[in-house]
Formats: C-alpha cells, sequence, structure tokens
C-alpha cells in the first residue's frame, strides 16, 4: 500500500454507497509470511490503516471477505476466545463480517469463523473434469505406444528428451528400458485421470447439467477401498455377473 509519509492509498473504488477495496499485503517485505498466527508482532501500517479507515472514515455497516482465503482472520492473537487486544478483534471492530467461503474448505472456515468473527456464506467449488494429455504429454504417450509396436532407438531418444523437458519423475538411470517404459507411461496415466476444477464458479449461476452429469461420471469411476478396490460400476457388474469390459 502506498503512502507519502502522512498518509495512507486505500485500493478500491467506491460504487454508491459500496466500497471494493483490495486487502493490503500482511506481511513484511522480507518475511510476508511473518504474520500468520505469530504471537510476538502486529500488522504492517497498511494492513491496519485498511480496516481503521473501512469503520471510522468510510463508517461501513459491514464489511463482506470474498473469496477463499484473505489475511484476517490469521492476525496475531490468541486462538479461541479472542479479547479486545488480538489483533482480528481489534482490526474488524464493530463491522459484521461476512464471508464468501468456499464449501470445499470447512477447516479453514472455521478459522475465519472462530478468529474472524465472520457469518460464513459458501459457494460451491467448480465442477471437475479429468485432466486428460496435452501437448508433450501427449506426444510422450504416443511415441511409447510407437516404441512398443516398433522398437526404434531413435524413438527412444525421443522419448528420453521428452520425458527430461517434462520433469516426469521417472529415474531412467536404475531401470531396463521395459521398466522405464512401463513407469513412465503409469505416470502419463496418473495425470490423465487427476482431476482439476472445470474453470471457476460464479456466484448465484447453477453448474450445468452436462458439467454435473461429467463430474458425477468421473467420481463413480474411480476404485472404492469398500467396494474391493472396484469403481461403482465394475461393483454393479460384479454383482449381476456381466463382464464391465464388455
Amino acid at each position: 500500500m502506498l503512502n507519502d509519509g502522512k498518509r495512507f492509498h486505500i485500493l478500491g473504488r467506491t460504487f454508491a454507497n459500496i466500497f471494493v477495496g483490495q486487502q493490503p499485503s500482511f506481511g513484511y517485505e522480507q518475511d510476508p509470511m511473518r504474520l500468520l498466527m505469530a504471537k510476538d508482532t502486529t500488522p504492517n501500517h497498511a494492513f491496519a490503516a485498511f480496516y481503521t479507515w473501512l469503520e471510522h472514515v468510510w463508517q461501513a455497516d459491514a464489511v463482506v471477505h470474498f473469496g477463499t482465503h484473505g489475511a484476517l482472520e490469521f492476525m496475531p492473537g490468541k486462538q479461541v476466545g479472542l479479547g479486545a487486544s488480538c489483533w482480528p478483534k481489534r482490526l474488524v471492530g464493530s463491522m459484521p463480517d461476512f464471508y464468501y467461503y468456499c464449501v470445499n474448505n470447512p477447516s479453514e472456515g472455521a478459522i475465519a469463523k472462530r478468529r474472524g468473527f465472520a457469518t460464513l456464506i459458501s459457494y460451491l467449488s467448480p465442477p471437475l473434469q479429468q485432466a486428460g494429455l496435452y501437448k508433450g504429454l501427449r506426444q510422450l504417450r504416443d511415441l511409447i505406444e510407437n516404441h512398443c509396436r516398433n522398437q526404434s532407438d531413435e524413438v527412444l531418444e525421443e522419448i528420453f528428451t521428452i520425458a527430461e523437458s517434462l520433469e516426469l519423475d521417472v529415474d531412467r538411470q536404475h531401470l531396463s528400458i521395459e521398466h522405464y517404459l512401463s513407469t513412465l507411461n503409469n505416470e502419463l496415466y496418473r495425470v490423465e485421470e487427476r482431476m482439476i476444477p472445470l474453470g471457476l464458479h460464479v456466484i448465484g449461476k447453477n453448474p450445468t447439467p452436462e458439467s454435473l452429469i461429467d463430474q458425477l461420471t468421473l467420481l463413480v469411476s474411480h476404485p472404492l477401498v469398500c467396494l474391493d478396490n472396484l469403481s461403482l460400476p465394475e461393483y454393479i457388474c460384479r454383482l449381476q455377473k456381466t463382464d464391465y469390459h464388455n
């Protein structure tokens, strides 16, 4: 946060009676994480000035923290039973605190309630999809399949080069060629099957039925210990004495 030695520059913009601001950096230049849960330090002047300005100059009726997550609830002070001398309480002051918080992070959401005096308003995590293979990863899979069909030293060297450029964690020095390629292929499979968010959740907008169907299909396709390490469709096929793969 900028200042001229006398005044702080509060980052944000007003829209009628609403101020949308950016929470200042909470640490110090040489140690940005120093303040988190610390007991023997204080927020920097910019961070303290931001909340002081909101309450006493802008005179906000309430504050809404948007997104997971900010730093107010991690400021120095007691973990439970916070008093007037604890920094989360000193900063938020008398302002009611509402907090848009992702529903898939209840542990830190509890900290926002306990230490930030927040009323949580949950928002959904975005639907998931399989990461799949792309660019160099897809090329590497194709080369491995090509080498398995028609062994070639030239293709093998290209596999080594691409795998190294992609920083795949496979130790080539202590493995036979067959074991190396098998291990590399397994690593590609793990990447391909990994679940990643499909964009970002938009407040007030429900996921499309198509994206929910894709997510449910993805979730039931993973093996579970409680199902004898089978996926749900595989387990149902076993109960019905049906071949899942045909």
